[in-house]
Formats: C-alpha cells, structure tokens, sequence
C-alpha cells in the first residue's frame, strides 16, 4: 500500500480506508507493507508494518496549506517530476519485491512513484480518492458542473502522462469515475465502482430524539462547510444539540463562534472508540461541504449505523443519501436549503424509515466483503 498519509499522520477519509483495508487483509493471513511520507526528522511513532519516506521537497504535504500561492506552484512542479521520488520508490519495489502495489493519494511522496512501478513490472491497482488529479488543490467547487479552465486541462494533460493506465483502478463512487473518464484518465485500465468500507449493519433507529442530536465529523476546514454550519445553526428556528468532531485550521474560529450558539459542543479531536461512541449517541450526521466529494468515509460509517443524514448534494453524496428517503440533500454551499434540511430533520416524523434505509444503502459493503473483492483485482 501506498499512501501520503498513514498512522499518525492520517488527517481525512482516504487514510482510514487505508487502514481498514490494510488491517482486513493482514487479518486474512496476506503480508502488507504501508509506505507513506513523513517530515524531515520526524520523530512521530510508526505502526509495525509502516515504512516511511522523506521525499526532498520544499515543504511537508501536510504543511503545504500553511502556503501561499507561489509557494505552492513551486512545491506542486517538484511533486511531479521528482525523480528522487522513482528512485526512491524503485529502490523499495527491487528490496521488497511485492506480489502487488495498491496507490491511494500520493501527492507529496513524489507522481515518479508510478514511473517505478510500471518499470518494475508489477501489477498496479489503484484508489482514485478525490479530484486531485483534475486540480492539484483537490478542491472544486461543488454548486457547479465542472469544467475544467485552461490552465487546469494544461495539469491534466500531464497527469494522465505521469499516471498511465493501472490495471485496476478503484472509484468508491460513479461520479468520480465519469469525471476521470471525461478528462481522458486511465484509458487502458479495468475502471471499477467499490465503495468505501461501511461498518456490520447496525439496527434501524426508532425515534429522533427530542431535542434532536446533530453531529457533525470532519476537518474543520472551509472546504467542508463547517462555517456556513454554525451560521445555518444561528439562523435555525428549533432546539437541538450539535456536536463537531475534528480539528484543522478553523478550530479556533469555530470554538470561538460555538461560545456564543445554544447547543453547540466542540470536541476536537477524538480517538475512534470516541468518534464511534459518538455516531452511537447522534440522530442525523451533517456533511455540509462546499466542494466535490466522492463517498465520504464519515458517511459510510455514520449511515451503517442507522443514522440518516443533512448532506449537501454534490458529487458522490447523492449516490448514497436520497433526499427525503434516508436524509435531506441541500444545495452545496446555501445557507437558507441547509437551515430548512436542518428543520425538516429536527421534526422527522418518518425517522424510522428513513434510518431503515440508511442502513439498507450500506448493507452488503463491510469492510471483510471489500476486501473479498480487492483480492480479486490484486490476482485477475
């Protein structure tokens, strides 16, 4: 495996699935090596099957949003043609000798990583988790159909150069691979619709709780509409209960506006008994994001719970939450469609049925049932 971010690194969705897929097949008696990136003298702790990488750059990927502009233009010329990162990476690929590489994001570790792996031989799969290979900020916004500006079909003609065509490239939702199509990516690769792992089915909820309980996990960034939350939450005309998980750039920001809300409580972050612990005790998750999402992991996780959602209809969202059946989609990025799905949500009187459906929308797409199907790819 191979991943940007991993263990104690790990900040978003496509990391946890990383880890779960790792730790199933390890369960399955497979040998399963993680390779991931790290600042320069990092002295954070390593899982026992993680090997991490310094790949020479100007900055860490994690810290690259701490950046301006310039700085990141820069940074991005050097991620792509990094021929430290081939040689890093062929060096990996001649010690270990693996039977099969699987790349998830791998922005920061260098895109020579893919140079390596068709020079080596090996059978490639690979997990396209998010727009970055359309726009390096992974960030598109989402209240439009996109099309791509000149300057970004320029990054995309040199992505799919570096990229190529894997034997099997993984979309947890169809959104995502019709975008790649339409852009000319992977033209030659087996294209393969596998959702994110979803937790064993839970039993449907009863009865939303009075007053209702809203929870909210994520980074607490911009992008993920955590601002436009509260102020949507300022605006509400009912009583209820509101708890954000997460941490990021906007943390002081949003304890700061919490202070002033009724209901809000803002946990930082938690470890996974405690986020668990949390989708236990919550009515309705909210994802109100702002830009282009592909099946989110919070999502997969909260709905196999049996908990129905507030989500903004954009990308791969409404692939898994169908307005009025198991949640309320809004439109990406407007306060007044969120405050009326928040309203609508608070006094759900088909609460029931709609977290029978939650459920019903994530049966069968267990992380051991996932992984039954990465083995086929990995062999045919």
């Amino acid at each position: 495996m191979i991943s940007n971010l991993y263990g104690a690194l790990s900040r978003g969705g496509a990391e946890r699935v990383v880890q779960q897929e790792t730790d199933a097949l390890v369960a399955l008696g497979h040998e399963v090596g993680v390779v991931s990136g790290e600042p320069k003298g990092c002295a954070l702790p390593r899982l026992h099957n993680e090997l991490r990488v310094y790949v020479k750059n100007i900055a860490f990927y994690g810290d690259l949003g701490r950046h301006n502009a310039i700085f990141r233009l820069v940074w991005h010329v050097i991620d792509i043609w990094s021929a430290r990162s081939t040689r890093i990476f062929a060096e990996i690929f001649s010690r270990e000798k693996p039977d099969v590489v699987h790349t998830h994001n791998v922005m920061g570790l260098g895109f020579g990583i893919f140079a390596a792996v068709r020079r080596a031989g090996m059978r490639h799969v690979h997990t396209v988790h998010d727009v970055q290979l359309l726009d390096p900020s992974g960030l598109i916004r989402g209240d439009q159909v996109f099309h791509a500006s000149w300057l970004q079909r320029a990054y995309i003609a040199v992505m799919r150069r570096k990229i190529g065509s894997p034997q099997v490239v993984i979309f947890p939702s169809a959104f995502l691979r019709d975008l790649h199509v339409r852009y000319g990516f992977f033209s030659t690769s087996r294209h393969v619709v596998l959702r994110n792992p979803a937790p064993q089915p839970a039993s449907p909820r009863t009865i939303v709780g009075s007053p209702a309980r809203f929870l909210f996990v994520g980074q607490l960034e911009p992008h993920k509409g955590i601002a436009l939350l509260l102020h949507a939450w300022e605006k509400k005309s009912f009583f209820a209960s509101l708890e954000i998980i997460g941490g990021g750039s906007m943390e002081k920001y949003v304890r700061r506006r919490a202070e002033n809300l009724s209901g809000v409580h803002v946990r930082g972050r938690l470890d996974r008994s405690d986020v668990d612990a949390a989708y236990d005790r919550a009515d309705w998750i909210v994802v109100p994001s702002t830009v282009i999402e592909n099946a989110p992991t919070v999502l997969m996780e909260a709905l196999g719970r049996g908990v129905p959602a507030v989500a903004s209809a954009v990308g791969g969202i409404p692939e898994l939450v169908h307005d009025e059946q198991n949640g309320f989609l809004t439109i990406p990025g407007d306060l007044q469609s969120l405050v009326i799905a928040l309203e609508k949500a608070a006094v759900c009187g088909t609460y029931r049925g709609m977290s029978a459906r939650a459920v019903a929308v994530v049966t069968g797409l267990d992380v051991q049932r996932h992984t039954e199907q990465l083995r086929e790819f990995y062999v045919f």
